[in-house]
Formats: structure tokens, C-alpha cells, sequence
């Protein structure tokens, strides 16, 4: 699972997904892969995988982020986003992100059959987190969750302030002047 290629630009500590209505922000020591970036999807690796500086020490993993618009009160579950051929091994709900610990083919080549998906809410938009490890790598453990619980808190956080700043800085036009 070598990222590190030559002519990449240089990684990025966020990224706008959903044409900005949603910041997706890695985990401490990870970066996103900016060849990666699509309107609503972002790669995140280990910052010095990338090429970047940070993450050396981390284990390695990627991360994958998927931003899909919902309708109000409508979520999508970790399950739903899946492939449908995984295996459910384990369930873990935090109060920001629903996860699913299964066992299936996962999307990238030489990466372990056992891997974490979760959901998230952030505005309008329910947030799919995926987390694979190379098959000859060290087991994420206990980790692979929380490296997806930050990446959610530090994204709603971060799309939070965001929405805020575009709400404070837009002009209102009086169009009735008295």
C-alpha cells in the first residue's frame, strides 16, 4: 500500500467535499492524498506516505471518506454503505459516528480482510469513514476506531466553523430602503 509516488503534489491536512458543505479533516498524523480528491470522496494516509512531514511512528493505514447528501432526519448506516458481501463482526457506536468492524474483500489490493466502516452526520450530509491496513502491516487493534471517531469529531468541527464563517461574512442587500 505505497502511496508515495512520484509527481504527486503535496499532501493536504483538509479537504472540501460536497462542493464545500463539508470539510473532511484527517487524524493526527495523517494527511490527505490530493490525487485522491472527488467532488464527494477523499483518501487519507499517513502524512510522511505521502510524502509530507508527520505520521512517521503511526501505523499504516488509509482512510477513506465518502460524503452522500440525505434528506432531514435521514442517515445511512455504516451497513447500508457497505458492499453487502462483508461479514458483521463487531458493532461500536459513538455519540458521533456508528461503526461496523466486517470481514469481506475489501476495495484496495493487498489490504486486510478485516476491516472498520462507520456513518456520521455532518450538516445535510451523512459521512461514510472507512479504515484499511496493508495485509503484512502490524493490526490497527483498538485504534482503527478511534482514528475514525477523530476524523469525525475533527471534521464536524471543522465544517461547523466553516458554515459559520460563509453565514458571518455574506453580504445582506436591504432591497426596501426606507
Amino acid at each position: 500500500m505505497n502511496l508515495n509516488l512520484p509527481g504527486q503534489t503535496a499532501p493536504l491536512g483538509f479537504a472540501e467535499l460536497a462542493s464545500g458543505a463539508v470539510t473532511i479533516v484527517p487524524p493526527t498524523g495523517f494527511c490527505v492524498d490530493p490525487r485522491s480528491l472527488r467532488q464527494n470522496f477523499a483518501l487519507m494516509a499517513r502524512c510522511d506516505v505521502l510524502g509530507g512531514d508527520g505520521g512517521a511512528g503511526l501505523p499504516a493505514a488509509v482512510i477513506t471518506a465518502t460524503s452522500v447528501a440525505t434528506r432531514a432526519g435521514a442517515t445511512i448506516t455504516p451497513a447500508q454503505a457497505g458492499a453487502g458481501s462483508e461479514t458483521v463482526l463487531e458493532r461500536r457506536d459513538a455519540p458521533i459516528l456508528s461503526m461496523i468492524r466486517v470481514e469481506g474483500e475489501p476495495p484496495i489490493a493487498d489490504a486486510r480482510s478485516v476491516y472498520w466502516r462507520g456513518a456520521g452526520q455532518i450538516g445535510d450530509h451523512t459521512i461514510g469513514l472507512a479504515i484499511y491496513q496493508g495485509s503484512n502491516t502490524p493490526t490497527l487493534g483498538g485504534l482503527a476506531p478511534e482514528l475514525l471517531v477523530q476524523t469525525m469529531q475533527r471534521s464536524q468541527n471543522r465544517s461547523v466553523a466553516n458554515t459559520v464563517a460563509r453565514q458571518d461574512n455574506s453580504a445582506t442587500l436591504d432591497t426596501n430602503p426606507s
